[in-house]
């Protein structure tokens, strides 16, 4: 009875259900425009350096069948410090308002608002919840347009909105009242 690796069986499963083509060869680096260095931000296998990818897949199978996640990115970092075929660099931050899979983003100062609060966006990667914090809790900071209100936020929204309408019932009271004079 021959084996058979359980990233192999999980590779042809989530290539037969989600649609996608098979690799041509398994274990091989699959086409992929994913960053070698950072975590694919689509759960995707492979990487876009074929060098890199075909020198981490030697050793971690994973990469390429299954997802190319933190660990792949952590050994093509290895690999690009130790003079291997992966070259990384120190990383672009990209928008605040982005994923970008890289520690930090491209303002200074909603950065600093940003990773007050979540140390990992600064240290690790700059993730959806270091976007979530942009969009709310650093909002004033990072400059958000249309930005999710927080939650003393919605409370003055409430209150004004009573106000309103506390205003509109009165001048509806006030034609009535005169005309029945």
């Amino acid at each position: 009875m021959s084996k058979v690796s359980l990233g192999f069986v999980f590779a042809i499963m989530v290539a037969f259900c989600s649609g996608a083509e098979a690799f041509a060869e398994v274990g091989g680096c699959p086409p992929s425009d994913n960053d070698c260095c950072v975590a694919s931000p689509d759960d995707s296998p492979g990487c876009v350096d074929v060098a890199c990818c075909e020198a981490i897949c030697a050793g971690d199978g994973f990469c390429c069948d299954v997802i190319w996640d933190f660990v792949c990115a952590d050994e093509a970092v290895a690999n690009s410090d130790a003079g291997g075929p992966c070259v990384c660099g120190p990383g672009d931050p990209g928008s605040c308002f982005e994923p970008n899979q890289t520690p930090g983003c491209n303002d200074p100062v909603c950065e600093e608002c940003v990773c007050a609060l979540d140390p990992f966006c600064c240290d690790i990667a700059y993730d959806e919840d270091c976007v979530f914090i942009a969009e709310t809790d650093c909002a004033e900071e990072c400059g958000a347009v249309g930005a999710i209100p927080t939650v003393s936020e919605w409370g003055m929204m409430a209150l004004a909105t009573l106000l309103l309408a506390a205003g509109m019932r009165e001048a509806i009271r006030r034609p009535r009242q005169a005309s029945a004079s």
